[in-house]
Parts: C-alpha cells; structure tokens; sequence
C-alpha cells in the first residue's frame, strides 16, 4: 500500500497527509473521513491526492481463535 512510503520517503513528500503511515481504530477513521473526505475521485486531477483511491479496511474479530484454541490462561481468552 502507498501510506508508508508516501509517510517516509522525501520524494512523496507533496502528496503526504496526517494520515499516511498511520493505522487507525474504526472510531478513529470515522474522524480522519470526516476531516479529510473520502478518497473519492479526486486522485484524478488534485496532483497531492495521487495515490489516495481508497482506505484499506483489516477486520480482526479474536472471537472465531478463542472458540478454535483451548481454554486455558491466555491474553486470547475472553
């Protein structure tokens, strides 16, 4: 994905925002939509807004491991 390399490298620098290198809780993307927008299609002709075309979404739900692993003293342990 483009976030952390626009986060880091200095040629990406035009295009870098806040949010770039950044992971975010649901809660917490809600405020960075309501800020920024949604990517939308303005990557087509707002030259800072290359590589913004959509946010990755990772899902974790702990509830389908813990039912899978023994029940013993874990951190997975609910």
């Amino acid at each position: 994905m483009a976030s952390l390399p626009i986060a880091t490298r200095d040629d990406l620098r035009p295009q870098r925002k806040r949010y770039h290198g950044q992971v975010f809780t649901l809660g917490e993307i809600e405020a960075v939509v309501a800020e920024f927008g949604m990517p939308g299609e303005r990557w087509k002709t707002d030259p800072t807004m290359k590589y913004d075309k959509f946010i990755e979404v990772q899902v974790w739900d702990d509830r389908l491991i813990n039912e899978r692993l023994p029940q013993v003293d874990s951190p997975l342990s609910p």
